[in-house]
């Protein structure tokens, strides 16, 4: 081989290999491939018109529940309950709110809210900051959620349905020419329609305002009071024997207070019964008294002689 076919051959192998690393690899073709895809805007479909998706339409439901001492669980709820007002009845509404408290120093409580959609992860953030400035522990925290879309559809698209038969009954109805029977017919269709009609109408308001305002469920716990040294067991016993000794005595007071009435009957037959057969007016007959015994004496020998 003489020098330039070698230098031909060296030339060809450094153009081989710039052209390798130059090239993009499968993949690298791939991702700028979907970035592309991903960047571009919606394509129209075969009749010329863009694709729509629809956007679901998903109730939300965020669950809190917060840990605390018993005394500071209505402070953290009325923050909360702050926290709703002072955005208003627009973006927060307060459906329920409880509050109690057992026995011993054990309270309880629950917050339920409803909370405008696009501000309820802010919102679920303070509740949480709220609670922490007052040494709460959040022990569960969860979000559900109810996809709708496909009852708003269904119940949008019976809304026009009945809208149209209201329309066309009504007509009907305005341009009838019958007898009283079909007019009351075709009047009382009328009204069935738009009663499903209103219904239908105020199912799609109720489902959409669930989409449009998440609800809060908020629950309190104050944690079980912890063990006090030496004297928390005496105190609990001393306890235990006073819930017992006014369970007794409440007992006590139950039974007397029903044997009572029929204590009183029984003793006022008991006298009753007595004095009759004191009278003689009933059992055995009451003997005479020896005064008389003795003037009845009398008169016999006096008869006699």
């Amino acid at each position: 081989m003489n020098i330039r076919a070698c230098l031909a051959f060296g030339l060809a192998l450094m153009v081989a290999a710039c052209g390798q690393q130059g090239a993009p690899t499968q993949s690298t073709t791939a991702l700028k491939a979907f970035d592309a895809e991903a960047a571009a805007p919606a394509k129209p479909d075969a009749t010329g018109e863009e694709v729509k998706t629809a956007v679901p339409q998903i109730a939300y439901t965020h669950l809190y529940t917060f840990r605390l001492a018993s005394e500071a669980v209505s402070g953290v709820q009325e923050k909360h309950v702050a926290l709703c007002e002072k955005l208003g009845p627009a973006r927060c509404r307060i459906v329920d709110l409880k509050r109690s408290a057992s026995s011993g120093d054990y309270v309880n409580g629950s917050l339920t809210l409803q909370v405008a959609a696009p501000i309820a992860a802010q919102f679920g953030q303070r509740i949480v900051a709220a609670a922490t400035e007052a040494g709460a522990e959040t022990v569960d925290r969860g979000i559900s959620g109810e996809d709708l879309s496909k009852q708003i559809v269904d119940t949008d698209a019976r809304i026009r349905t009945k809208e149209a038969l209201v329309a066309r009954l009504t007509q009907i109805l305005a341009t009838r020419s019958g007898n009283i029977e079909q007019a009351v017919a075709a009047e009382r269709a009328v009204n069935v329609a738009q009663e499903e009609l209103e219904q239908a109408r105020a199912w799609l308001v109720e489902m959409r305002g669930r989409v449009a305002m998440s609800t809060f469920e908020i629950g309190y716990e104050s944690g079980a009071p912890l063990a006090g040294g030496f004297s928390e067991p005496i105190q609990g016993a001393f306890a235990t024997v006073g819930e017992l000794f006014g369970k007794s005595l409440g007992l006590i007071i139950l039974v007397v207070a029903a044997l009572l009435p029929w204590v009183l009957i029984a003793l006022g037959i008991i006298l009753a019964m007595r004095a009759a057969r004191r009278r003689g007016w009933w059992g055995r007959k009451a003997e005479p008294e020896p005064e008389a015994l003795s003037e009845n004496r009398s008169a016999h020998l006096e008869g006699q002689a």
